[in-house]
């Protein structure tokens, strides 16, 4: 009996992740099908067959993505091909066949619906590390996963330097990117999201914020914020210029260590979204108030899904 073939273009991204996620649920217990569905990631206590939550995601996802291409090959052993050392190995990966038009794309497989960047050694931060090593970014993407979300991590030149850089992907652009991989055929350079430098456009937009003034984004487009509208002529309650740019400055630094924690995975990411849907005053409470010093039982404690 010949096997299922399906074709990219007859099926919108949203049509693809619903093939992906049934199979995932055929495994599911009935109480825990929901959950997934709102986006749970997938543990082994939710399984009617206990394992692994990450080889069972694969398992599952690697044969439903070759319904889309068949003659695709997931290799799972890169020993032998690549210089990585001590680090973790990949959980696969599909061999260029023209090494000159792509590279080989290195497989970081998570558990479905895992929070990609939530463990320090997995993940993105494992694909990375990967990528960072010159011997390997040279010749190899990665492409990190949980079956829902698909993130390509690639070593790009820019300004003159090597970086490492992340996109995400959907899910047909992912298959495409597999596609052309092993089809050698040149792929449509994806547009990576460059790490904003402190660089003079930087330190432009953050005086503009501030005190009002032009910049430019990080499309490169003029922008412009009056000076009534900036941050230092919107500060209330503060005596002087000098009290309110530390105000602005403590917020500033608060939010960029939010960001770091996120990235890190310590917090979840629409932390972010969820204070700045927040009344002025309670934002003011969870970001400003709090510190190291105060006992748990005197803190203002922030929604538990963070």
């Amino acid at each position: 009996m010949a096997s299922e073939t399906l074709s990219i273009n007859n099926l919108s991204n949203e049509q693809i992740l619903l093939i992906f996620q049934n199979e995932i649920l055929k495994n599911v217990k009935k109480e825990f099908k929901l959950k997934i569905k709102e986006g749970k990631p997938l543990k082994s206590n939710y399984m009617l067959v206990k394992g692994d939550p990450e080889p069972y995601t694969r398992r599952v996802i690697e044969p439903q993505i070759k319904k889309f291409l068949h003659q695709i090959d997931f290799h799972s052993e890169i020993h032998k091909v690549t210089s990585l050392g001590n680090l973790r190995k990949p959980d696969g990966f599909i061999i260029s066949n023209d090494i000159s038009l792509n590279k080989n794309i290195l497989i970081e497989w998570e558990p479905y619906n895992e929070d990609l960047r939530a463990k320090r050694e997995h993940g993105i931060h494992q694909a990375k590390l990967w990528i960072s090593d010159i011997n390997i970014g040279n010749k190899n993407d990665a492409l990190v996963t949980n079956g829902r979300e698909w993130i390509l991590i690639a070593a790009r030149e820019i300004q003159n330097e090597t970086r490492v850089v992340e996109k995400d992907l959907t899910v047909k652009q992912a298959l495409e990117l597999m596609e052309n991989v092993y089809n050698a055929e040149k792929v449509c350079e994806i547009p990576l999201e460059e790490p904003i430098d402190i660089t003079e456009k930087f330190y432009n937009w953050y005086v503009a914020l501030i005190h009002g003034g032009e910049y430019h984004n990080k499309g490169n487009k003029r922008k412009v914020i009056l000076k009534e509208d900036s941050l230092i002529n919107n500060v209330l309650n503060t005596s002087s210029e000098r009290e309110k740019e530390d105000f602005i400055r403590l917020n500033f630094t608060r939010l960029i260590f939010i960001r770091i924690l996120t990235e890190y995975g310590i917090i979840k990411k629409d932390m972010l979204n969820y204070l700045k849907n927040t009344e002025p005053e309670d934002f003011y409470n969870r970001i400003i108030i709090p510190g190291i010093n105060i006992p748990v039982m005197d803190k203002i404690i922030i929604a538990n899904r963070f």
